[in-house]
C-alpha cells in the first residue's frame, strides 16, 4: 500500500507514508508489549507504552529531520570511502581480537 507514497513530494504524502509505516512489526514494540502485558493490570500496561513512545518520539523526529540532509551528505565521495575504510578497520579489529581469545 505505501508504494504508491513513494517517492514522497508532499506533506500529505509524507503523513500517508508515515501512517501505514506506523503498522510495520518493531521488534523493540515487541518486547514493550511483552512487558506492558506483564504490567499487573490494563492501566499500568498503557502507561507503560505511552513512556515508550513518548521517549522514542525525539529520536524518531530528529531522525525525520535530519534524514534529509544526511542523505545529501553521504553522497559525497570522500565520506563514502572513509566510511568503507572504517568498516574494513573495524572488521580487521574483529578478526584479530578473535584469535587474540583463542
Amino acid at each position: 500500500m505505501g508504494r504508491r507514497f513513494v517517492p514522497v513530494h508532499s506533506f500529505p504524502q509524507a503523513i500517508a507514508l508515515g501512517t501505514l509505516w506506523g503498522w510495520m512489526p518493531c521488534g523493540l514494540v515487541y518486547s514493550v508489549l511483552i512487558w506492558a502485558m506483564a504490567a499487573g493490570g490494563a492501566d499500568r500496561g498503557a502507561v507503560l507504552m505511552m513512556v515508550f513512545g513518548l521517549g522514542t518520539l525525539p529520536n524518531l523526529a530528529l531522525m525525520g529531520l535530519v534524514g534529509g540532509g544526511l542523505a545529501a551528505s553521504l553522497q559525497h565521495p570522500w565520506l563514502r570511502a572513509g566510511a568503507g575504510v572504517v568498516v574494513i578497520g573495524l572488521g580487521i579489529l574483529n578478526v584479530t581480537h578473535v584469535f587474540w581469545i583463542l
